[in-house]
């Protein structure tokens, strides 16, 4: 399962979820008329609400637009927005591939929240600093972000963030080998899906659980977890997930010999 679909990039002060991200087009276009009309601080937030937008459709550009937000978040004098910038265009840098400007930009941001003693915002930029050294394939380093992240969530009771934090760790752990304590920490993420009623998210930690047990060498329980996942992808059309778990159980049948089903598979993958 691809590591990038389990992990959660918590933004500091917006999150863009649901129906946002189906309407992105029509806010960034309003976003982009708004800047030229604004200034000081809400001139950054608003070129920083740009570079969000601008994260997975075109990195370079979200460099672009976060470059500028930092520059006008300093001159503004305003910290807490001047943090909230360089992450932002931090995460930018890492979709883009140049994890070194990302991890020293998060890392100020980081040190800015902390000074102005938000540590919420502190521990989310932790949990963010955590994703770019899991795409470095620093697994310690990443964990002990993530741990952060999870133990401030728990001290606040915040379920949904201490289950994004608890599937973090899930991926981590996996990677260092922590097979058992991995499984709980995905099991965390599934029992949250289950009791929200959120099939994406079970879809995600069954996935991720069934990689697990790939890793383990207990194919039968990989296959079971694989095709639970898919099965919830295709009633959500989650076209991503689904290609996943086809992908996913492609292997599988692979390593059992089963040719006409790894085919089948992969020829679903492929759509």
């Amino acid at each position: 399962m691809n590591i990038l679909k389990s992990l959660f990039f918590l933004l500091v002060f917006t999150c863009l979820q649901g129906n946002v991200f189906a309407q992105q087009d029509a806010v960034l276009d309003s976003l982009i008329q708004e800047v030229d009309k604004v200034s000081g601080k809400k001139k950054a937030f608003v070129l920083t609400q740009i570079c969000q937008m601008y994260w997975y459709k075109e990195p370079l550009k979200a460099i672009e637009y976060g470059k500028r937000a930092v520059k006008i978040a300093a001159e503004s004098k305003d910290r807490k927005q001047f943090a909230s910038s360089k992450n932002s265009l931090g995460y930018a840098y890492s979709l883009y591939g140049d994890y070194a400007s990302a991890l020293e930009l998060m890392l100020e941001s980081l040190h800015i929240f902390e000074e102005l003693n938000l540590e919420g915002s502190a521990s989310r930029t932790a949990n963010n600093i955590g994703t770019v050294y899991t795409s470095q394939k620093n697994y310690e380093m990443a964990a002990q972000y993530f741990q952060r992240f999870l133990n401030h969530s728990k001290e606040k009771g915040d379920q949904l963030a201490f289950a994004q934090a608890s599937t973090n760790l899930g991926v981590v752990n996996m990677r260092l080998e922590k097979y058992d304590l991995a499984l709980q920490q995905h099991q965390v993420y599934e029992d949250y899906g289950v009791a929200s009623k959120d099939d994406f998210v079970v879809a995600i930690a069954r996935g991720n659980k069934g990689d697990i047990y790939k890793a383990k060498g207990d194919m039968e329980k990989a296959e079971m977890l694989y095709t639970q996942s898919l099965v919830l992808s295709k009633k959500i059309e989650d076209s991503e997930g689904i290609a996943l778990m086809q992908i996913s159980l492609g292997e599988i049948y692979l390593k059992e010999g089963k040719l006409d089903e790894a085919f089948q598979a992969a020829q679903e993958a492929l759509g």
